[in-house]
């Protein structure tokens, strides 16, 4: 169409708004793509995603609804509202910034996947020493508020932040796994936005058996798209001697589980995760989240071996340490 000065030139570009705001889908121009959670989830006229992008949903126009996720201060805040869809065998899928507090960890150069990690300050990420050990902070950039990395359609754009320290704990071992932790420090501090959050940190020595708990993040990519998009898994903390008894099945006999490390019955492949936050409900507000454990190893394991995360709590006094060498420490939720 070729549009002239005036009125007419204004009315096109508003046509033109209104054609990328809401595009048309199912062949009807009542129903529209919007944002997978302004659809209302019972419609019987939700059309799945036919015609739309990852991150919408085809929906009529009569149920469309405006919805904006609010913004958490609080640590530990999981966004329950944003899910919006379901695909059959893909119940594992995260929703879209459901874990604010789940950030990736990439190659600077090449943006490169490399580990999930987890936000505890805004300028501050955890995450597992082994997979970034031959890496120095240079060759590092950390990325907040993704969700899927096959489309930039999120409703809330990520976040990159280059990282200007690593420090790995002291006593980390290769050889069991104990200690397999490294802080990130950031050189810029990430806001605080509807799919950026922080996430608690526990008390030491927190007690986490038999809590039902969540691990998101990412695996390794492969050739699908679903692949890219942040997984979600509910898992049990299991005692450490079940634990250890298990491990025995891919282990040496004289395999002994490190006092700093934890694990969760966790039946499914974890093969690809790396750095991945395990997280419970605080026990003093069930619908906010601690962060109770960092994968240590387990990624490589065949899917009958429960995956053994470094539990945050016997570290917690460790990241205190270091923490306030730069910044205040903050009080225990």
């Amino acid at each position: 169409m070729v549009c002239h000065h005036g009125l007419r030139s204004i009315l096109c570009l508003l046509l033109a708004i209104y054609e990328v705001k809401a595009r048309f889908c199912t062949g009807s121009i009542e129903n529209k793509c919007v944002p997978l959670e302004s659809c209302r989830i019972d419609s019987s006229n939700r059309y799945s995603n036919w015609g739309c992008r990852t991150t919408e949903t085809c929906c009529a126009e009569s149920d469309i609804i405006q919805h904006r996720l609010p913004i958490m201060r609080e640590c530990g805040h999981v966004n329950k509202k944003t899910v919006t869809f379901t695909l059959a065998g893909l119940e594992n899928m995260a929703q879209e910034a459901e874990q604010p507090w789940v950030v990736a960890v990439l190659d600077a150069t090449r943006l490169k996947y490399k580990a999930s990690g987890s936000l505890i300050a805004q300028d501050l990420v955890l995450t597992a020493n082994q997979v970034i050990a031959d890496l120095n902070a240079n060759e590092l950039i950390v990325r907040a508020g993704e969700w899927d990395f096959s489309t930039n359609t999120e409703r809330d754009q990520h976040v990159d932040v280059a990282v200007r320290n690593i420090v790995r704990h002291p006593d980390f071992s290769g050889v069991n796994g104990a200690n397999n932790v490294a802080l990130l420090f950031l050189a810029d501090s990430f806001p605080l936005t509807r799919n950026i959050g922080l996430i608690c940190l526990p008390p030491p020595n927190r007690n986490f058996i038999t809590r039902q708990c969540i691990v998101g993040g990412w695996d390794e990519f492969k050739e699908d798209r679903l692949s890219k998009t942040m997984k979600r898994t509910e898992v049990p903390v299991i005692d450490s001697q079940t634990c250890e008894r298990q491990q025995l099945e891919y282990y040496p006999p004289e395999f002994s589980l490190d006092n700093s490390l934890l694990c969760v019955d966790g039946r499914n492949s974890w093969k690809g995760y790396r750095g991945v936050p395990l997280a419970c409900p605080l026990q003093s507000d069930p619908q906010r989240y601690e962060l109770a454990g960092i994968l240590s190893f387990g990624f490589l394991h065949p899917g009958n071996i429960p995956p053994v995360f470094t539990d945050v709590s016997k570290i917690r006094s460790w990241i205190d340490q270091e923490r306030s060498c730069l910044i205040p420490i903050v009080n225990y939720p």
